[in-house]
Formats: structure tokens, C-alpha cells, sequence
């Protein structure tokens, strides 16, 4: 189809004595240019604009001025990082490890080593009665009490979604459309 295609174009253009359309026997070319905006006049005339009432603040706030902020780093993360904020502190997942950042500070105050398993990564940090707990997203429940992460629970289920946490119930979605409540 395409060589026929080909074939009818190359016959139409050899038909066509070198050149598309045609021209005058006696046509002479001429370098004439011709004015476009010759015809047209300038618009001198100006018109008000009326803006209305400005309304200017009365008082300024020197905490709305952003010009002495500083912007310090605290700590990377990772594309599974999970972070929360509880009581003046961040806690932060990355890898195997739990971060406790104060708020305050800015400085790291514990660092919580985890065992996990293979392909498990931290879900969620939950609060109750001012303890912390983490789910794992094999629906493992740790909790950080001092300095170490104590492992409460293994429910061993395969949960995809950040758990509902209502009250004293935690609800959970497994990877297969089962419902639990912790």
C-alpha cells in the first residue's frame, strides 16, 4: 500500500514540469514592499484606572517576617520512612532503625534498633496512654519504652494500609480484604 502510495506521488509531481502551479508568461518580479500599519494611527489617549480603597497594615508583625529563619538538617529519610509527631517529639523510621528527634533541639534523643524480618518495614506509629507503639506492615506491634523497642505482639498477618486507630481499638487491613481489630 505504501509503495503504491509512493509510486501515484512521484507520477503526480513529474507532472507538474518542475514547479506547483503556474505563471504568467509576461511576469516580471519587482522588489515592492508594502507598508501593513501605514493606514493606522497612534493611540495617544491614556485611560484612569481606579483602584479603589488600599487597605495598608496597621501593625507589623515581626514573626511574619521570615528573613532570620534558619533551616537546619536534621536527618535524612527514605522512600518508607514513616514520621510522626508526639509530645514535642518527631519519631521517624528508616530501615531497621527508630529515630526520636526533639522538637526542640533538633538533635537525635534515642536511636531504637529493630529486628525486623525480610521485606518488613515500619506501617505506623500509634500513641496510647503516653506510650508509642509501631505496627509493622506484617502486623507486628512493638512498643518504645526507654531506650529499646519490645517486641508486644505478632499477629503474623500481611497488612498493605495504615492501620484506623479508634479509641482503645486499632482496625487493620490485610493484603488478602480481611478486616482485624487489635
Amino acid at each position: 500500500m505504501k509503495k503504491t502510495k509512493l509510486l501515484i506521488f512521484f507520477i503526480v509531481l513529474s507532472s507538474c514540469n518542475q514547479y506547483l502551479g503556474s505563471v504568467d508568461p509576461d511576469y516580471t518580479p519587482s522588489n515592492e514592499v508594502t507598508e501593513i500599519f501605514s493606514k493606522i494611527q497612534n493611540d495617544t489617549n491614556t485611560v484612569e484606572v481606579e483602584l479603589g480603597n488600599v487597605i495598608y497594615p496597621k501593625v507589623n508583625n515581626s514573626a511574619l517576617k521570615i528573613n532570620n529563619i534558619e533551616i537546619d538538617k536534621i536527618i535524612n529519610t527514605e522512600k518508607n520512612s514513616v514520621v510522626n509527631f508526639f509530645n514535642y517529639k518527631i519519631f521517624l523510621s528508616k530501615k531497621n532503625n527508630i529515630y526520636e528527634i526533639d522538637k526542640n533541639s533538633n538533635e537525635i534523643s534515642y536511636e531504637y534498633k529493630v529486628d525486623l524480618n525480610k521485606e518488613e518495614q515500619f506501617l505506623h506509629f500509634l500513641e496510647y496512654k503516653d506510650k508509642i507503639y509501631v505496627i509493622t506492615n506484617k502486623s507486628r506491634l512493638f512498643i518504645l519504652d526507654g531506650q529499646n523497642a519490645t517486641l508486644l505482639i505478632d499477629y503474623d498477618i500481611f497488612i498493605n494500609n495504615t492501620p484506623i486507630v479508634l479509641d482503645e481499638i486499632i482496625i487493620i487491613f490485610s493484603v488478602f480484604g480481611d478486616i482485624y481489630q487489635i
